[in-house]
C-alpha cells in the first residue's frame, strides 16, 4: 500500500484541505482585519503603544506581560516586531 492509499484510509480526502470553505480559520485568514479589529485580538492599539514605551524605558518582557495580562511570548513578539507591526493601519477611521 502506498502513501496516497494510506492517507485516503486515514481520511485525508476529507477535511480542511479538500473543503477550505468550511474551515473558519482558512476563511478568515485573509479577511483584511488587522490589530484590534481582529475578533480574537487581546490588546488595543493604545496598549501596544504603551508596551513599546515600557520596552523603550528598559522594562523586561515579563514586567510588560504582567502589566498587560498577556503571555511573555506575546510581549516578546511585540518587542521584536513579529506581532503588531506598524500600527498605522489601525489608526484609520
Amino acid at each position: 500500500m502506498n502513501r496516497a492509499q494510506l492517507n485516503r484510509l486515514r481520511g485525508d480526502r476529507n477535511g480542511a484541505r479538500t473543503k477550505p470553505h468550511r474551515n473558519t480559520f482558512v476563511r478568515n485568514r485573509d479577511s483584511g482585519l488587522f490589530g484590534e479589529r481582529r475578533p480574537m485580538a487581546k490588546l488595543s492599539l493604545s496598549q501596544v503603544r504603551s508596551a513599546r514605551v515600557m520596552f523603550a524605558k528598559g522594562k523586561s518582557a515579563t514586567e510588560v506581560a504582567k502589566k498587560l495580562e498577556i503571555s511573555v511570548a506575546h510581549a516578546c513578539r511585540i518587542r521584536s516586531g513579529q506581532s503588531w507591526t506598524g500600527g498605522s493601519h489601525n489608526a484609520k477611521d
